[in-house]
């Protein structure tokens, strides 16, 4: 990145905090290699330590590579996001995975990436809504900004762009059953196609929104949880209340613990 960004929380970000990926310097790309063109899909996952130092990200990474075949692997991009604060535990997670998954992550079909700490807001003074802890409002605020870093980070790096979670599992063949869903609502105005119907998981974009969207969350971090946003941002740009969701999802919850100290989800997709 050619300069860091120190956001006020009283004021609204810049239009593009994130440098072209081509320009990203090693503080934020830790591992993996750039592609020289634009891939089908990328898939963004964010995650952090949890409660109980559960761990499911690599249960998902296996489960993306192994329902995929090495042709499909030259299509997708999977960027994991470490977004945690503690600088010592992403280090650590970044070699575990640079020695796992070196072979995928030289031939560019996985990235591992992290925020520079001066991409964020102090996170201090931040309004109390929905009758939240002062923990949960800085917890969900946070967990908004780093959203909008990894929607800015992936804008250029495929056609598509589908958000998962660090704790699911995809189905069998999930690509083709995307660009089966794609192909069928082509002439349709969709804004999302939704590959899951739990909160933000499995939810497809156009490359091409992920700066608007990026900007919106950014304006309103402290205002409302992302999921929340991202329902708002919908109604906001799509022409029709119209949802476009998948039937059967192809990506289920698995994980329990949350990154919310103390916080169970015990959430299974019913579709």
């Amino acid at each position: 990145m050619g300069h860091h960004v120190q956001y006020k929380t009283s004021s609204p970000p810049p239009a593009n905090p994130v440098s072209p990926p081509g320009a990203v310097a090693d503080s934020v790309r830790l591992a993996g290699s750039l592609r020289p063109d634009k891939g089908f899909l990328t898939i963004g996952i964010p995650t952090v330590k949890r409660d109980q130092n559960a761990a499911y990200l690599t249960t998902t990474l296996e489960s993306l590579i192994s329902h995929t075949t090495e042709a499909e692997r030259k299509q997708v991009v999977i960027v994991v996001f470490l977004a945690d604060f503690d600088t010592d535990y992403n280090r650590e997670l970044s070699t575990e995975l640079s020695r796992r998954y070196s072979r995928h992550l030289n031939s560019g079909c996985m990235q591992v990436i992290q925020a520079p700490r001066s991409f964020y807001p102090s996170f201090e003074n931040l309004k109390t809504k929905f009758k939240d802890s002062p923990e949960r409002v800085r917890w969900r605020s946070k967990q908004c900004v780093d959203y909008a870093f990894l929607f800015q980070y992936c804008r250029n790096l495929s056609e598509y762009y589908m958000q998962l979670e660090d704790d699911v599992i995809s189905a069998q063949n999930f690509l083709t059953g995307i660009k089966e869903y794609l192909e069928r609502m082509k002439s349709s105005d969709w804004t999302v196609l939704e590959f899951s119907g739990l909160g933000f998981i499995g939810k497809l974009f156009r490359s091409s929104d992920l700066q608007r969207l990026a900007d919106l969350i950014m304006l309103f971090y402290q205002e409302s949880p992302v999921d929340v946003l991202f329902f708002s941002f919908l109604h906001i740009v799509q022409a029709s209340e119209k949802k476009f969701i998948h039937k059967p999802s192809l990506f289920q919850h698995v994980g329990l613990h949350s990154s919310l100290a103390g916080k169970i989800q015990k959430l299974t997709d019913k579709g």
